[in-house]
């Protein structure tokens, strides 16, 4: 007898097309069930060498055995008389029929589901492309959209929560790079973190389909970190998959998942993955973790954490010297600091411009660097200069949230009012959520005569944080005669930076005719500023003193805020008319920066001199 006459008899032949069958509807039903629970990938890679590891002994099972009425046995106890082999032939048959059914039916529906797919996702880009406009400033809905969350810190330590949202914020980095992705920045995606919203309703928000979440749990030497990318519309999880590494391996693990987001968000319009690369800013991992540490302080803006911010960046840059971000963090803290410490601005902001050229040298295309060189020309009242390093940083990096905020401010205190409006409403693509530039839109709206759209963009910045944007409904108030309500809005502003300010109820009296001016003025020339955000109030306007008002500028010339731009409302038409504003102006340098590039919104030439409406 042959060797396959005797495969056959023993049926091993269809034994074996059997488990190649069984065993590939078990990885399809692995595809869909994988992702759904959760499971990194690793899983289904588990099943399928354990799926080949037992196919040889599948074989061996049939060669040796025999299925009987009595039960399994040796082949060789069988009597050829009693042996059923012939009717577990045809049960098999029947089995493998049945199967090979369902498999072609499965593989048909796959097909057919991915044909069906590719054309709605192209036409309905194509769509948007029509309906998106020629306009750059607006936002791209034609792009693939994903949303960084925070990653879960799953450490025993709670402390280890910097190393978690460091994580996310690099991989947001790396992304955001990315052409043909949107990514909402970390403002916007770190705000509901701990909160209560779901994925829909934060995709929703921040204007993503695809939401990329996970976990990071780092004890001692390794790291282990999972994610998962999950299309919100349909709840689908696209990919997902889990790294345990050592900590040294972490930006290889960045490189990974970023590469796996890319592939799996171009599959969706049918393009060709990008290959992402992930270059480690560092050799020095313990500088990198103090990095990590510097920056989540940095993001924090209350209490100490600024100061604590500088000491984590300065430990990080003297591990390692050739740490261009680490320099770069440690300008940007240095950047701050006066706003949220009593330090003072002719001691920190020169170390924030040191900082910032040492990793200019190091990395020239470091945007938040470069911003940081171009508010510190502010300070110095070199307003031509300041153009011109802010135009620079946002063409290092059109994807820079703080250059584009900082350069719209700038713009805005130097009378460009139309410009500066385009700069923060293109930030909202990046972050739609970014209370500094809906403050200041809330602030440029009420300049145009769009109050309500003012309103609403200033309780949306006081809701996140910006207590200043307040100040709109005061100014609005103030034009409309309603002395009272501006002044109650007064003290709610001043008592948020826990100020106070004796000569309200006089200036309010003044203005209804109650009082004599004289009083009023006697009152606030014995004030001086405070220092702080709540220098947003200046009563020098309300009385609309023009001597006063050009000295309190004056003394804020190497400031972009909040003086300045209160000239370019309706309420900042007696100064910006007057001949003192001519020659202040003359003197700060604005004249030359108009001459430059292009006349303000409210001010054109007139020979030698301009005028402003």
């Amino acid at each position: 007898m042959s060797l396959f006459t005797e495969l056959q008899r023993r049926n091993v032949i269809k034994v074996a097309m059997l488990y190649v069958i069984v065993a590939w509807l078990i990885l399809q039903v692995g595809e869909i069930l994988v992702p759904l629970l959760i499971l990194p990938d690793s899983v289904l890679r588990i099943v399928f060498f354990i799926l080949v590891l037992g196919f040889p002994p599948a074989l061996i099972f049939a060669w040796a055995f025999e299925i009987t009425p009595e039960g399994i046995k040796r082949d060789r106890d069988v009597d050829p008389a009693q042996s059923i082999a012939s009717d577990t032939s045809r049960r098999l048959n029947y089995l493998i029929v049945g199967l090979l059914v369902v498999a072609i039916g499965l593989l048909i529906v796959g097909l057919w589901t991915e044909e069906g797919a590719a054309p709605d996702t192209v036409a309905e880009t194509a769509e948007q492309r029509a309906t998106t406009g020629a306009e750059v400033k607006t936002p791209d809905t034609a792009k693939i959209s994903v949303a960084v969350l925070p990653f879960i810190n799953m450490s025993n330590d709670p402390d280890n929560e910097y190393f978690s949202d460091g994580i996310s914020e690099e991989l947001l980095n790396v992304l955001v790079k990315v052409e043909g992705l949107r990514v909402p920045s970390r403002t916007s995606s770190f705000a509901f973190k701990g909160g209560e919203k779901s994925l829909g309703e934060i995709a929703e928000i921040l204007k993503v389909d695809h939401v990329l979440e996970g976990s990071v749990r780092k004890a001692g030497n390794t790291v282990r970190v999972t994610a998962q990318l999950i299309e919100v519309k349909t709840d689908t999880h696209l990919w997902s998959d889990t790294y345990d590494r050592e900590l040294t391996d972490i930006f290889a693990i960045q490189d990974e998942i970023a590469n796996s987001i890319v592939e799996a968000l171009t599959s969706i319009l049918g393009a060709e993955a990008i290959r992402v690369k992930v270059v480690a800013p560092t050799d020095n991992l313990e500088a990198y973790q103090l990095y990590l540490r510097g920056r989540s302080l940095w993001w924090m803006r209350y209490g100490d954490a600024v100061p604590r911010a500088i000491e984590y960046f300065k430990q990080a840059v003297g591990l390692d010297p050739g740490f261009a971000r680490a320099w770069s963090g440690l300008a940007a803290a240095y950047q701050v600091l006066s706003t949220y410490t009593d330090a003072r601005e002719d001691e920190v902001l020169p170390l924030s411009a040191e900082a910032a050229n040492k990793a200019l040298a190091l990395d020239p295309g470091l945007a938040e660097a470069q911003a940081v060189l171009a508010q510190f020309l502010v300070y110095r009242a070199e307003w031509r200069e300041a153009d011109s390093a802010f135009r620079r940083a946002v063409e290092m990096d059109d994807t820079d949230v703080l250059s584009r905020v900082w350069y719209g401010l700038f713009l805005s205190s130097a009378g460009y009012t139309t410009e500066a409006m385009q700069y923060l409403r293109s930030v909202e693509e990046l972050d739609p959520i970014n209370a500094l530039a809906q403050a200041h839109l809330g602030l440029l709206n009420e300049f145009q005569g769009s109050r309500e759209e003012a309103l609403r963009y200033a309780d949306m910045a006081v809701r996140g944080g910006m207590q200043f944007a307040i100040m709109v409904h005061y100014d609005i108030a103030m034009q409309e005669g309603r002395y009272e309500e501006a002044y109650l809005v007064v003290e709610e502003f001043l008592a948020a930076y826990g100020n106070t300010n004796p000569c309200l109820g006089l200036l309010r009296d003044t203005l209804e005719g109650r009082v004599p001016r004289e009083r009023a003025i006697e009152c606030i020339d014995g004030q001086t500023r405070f220092g702080d955000g709540s220098d947003w109030y200046l009563p020098d306007y309300d009385l609309q003193i023009t001597d006063r008002m050009i000295k309190t500028l004056e003394e804020m010339s190497g400031s972009f805020f909040p003086g300045f731009q209160w000239l370019w409302g309706p309420r900042g038409a007696f100064v910006r008319q007057s001949p003192e504003f001519r020659d202040f102006a003359e003197r700060v340098g604005l004249v030359a920066l108009w001459k430059e590039r292009g006349w303000p919104d409210l001010c054109h030439p007139v020979g030698d001199s301009f005028e402003c409406n």
